[in-house]
């Protein structure tokens, strides 16, 4: 909901029409952020860590599209009254495609190598060399398994509009 678009109509008989178009500002993505409690197993780039019960990590992800996506729509009507009519309404049908989206992961808090959730074997997950390699790790499989989806490219698109012309 917080983007903007730009269609062009072309109409083909009456109010029938393709509307190729763009989005031209797409501010929509998805953030989330879990806690993982402390003394509970996590795996990150193939290596199975445990959370500290001192300082339990804490984890971040976000998932951005791209700012610009082509769009083709269907639609049937015209927002500009034909004749003495003053309401009007329009529907289009039809896809963006937006492209893979961009994964990132953060993390905080100590991880440890399991069985222990303290002492020597936890390190600091947000400046520990190891573990950001493994988190980057496992960002770029999530990265590469979204792009080789292509249901996560296109998304539909349902749109009506209402006028009124005095």
């Amino acid at each position: 909901m917080r983007s903007a678009e730009a269609h062009f109509d072309y109409f083909l008989f009456r109010s029938f029409h393709i509307s190729p178009g763009a989005v031209l500002y797409n501010g929509n993505n998805l953030s989330a952020n879990a806690l993982v409690a402390g003394g509970q197993t996590f795996t990150a780039g193939g290596t199975t860590y445990e959370s500290s019960s001192a300082n339990p990590i804490a984890a971040s992800y976000t998932a951005n599209v791209n700012k610009v996506a082509p769009e083709l729509l269907l639609g049937v009507g015209n927002l500009v009254p034909r004749g003495r009519r003053h309401w009007s309404i329009n529907a289009d049908f039809g896809v963006d495609y937006e492209g893979a989206p961009k994964i990132g992961f953060g993390v905080s808090g100590f991880a440890c190598l399991p069985p222990n959730s303290s002492g020597l074997t936890c390190v600091n997950a947000a400046t520990d060399p190891t573990v950001q390699s493994n988190v980057a790790a496992q960002q770029a499989k999530y990265n590469h398994d979204v792009s080789t989806k292509f249901y996560y490219r296109l998304w539909p698109v349902v749109s009506t509009g209402f006028s009124y012309s005095f």
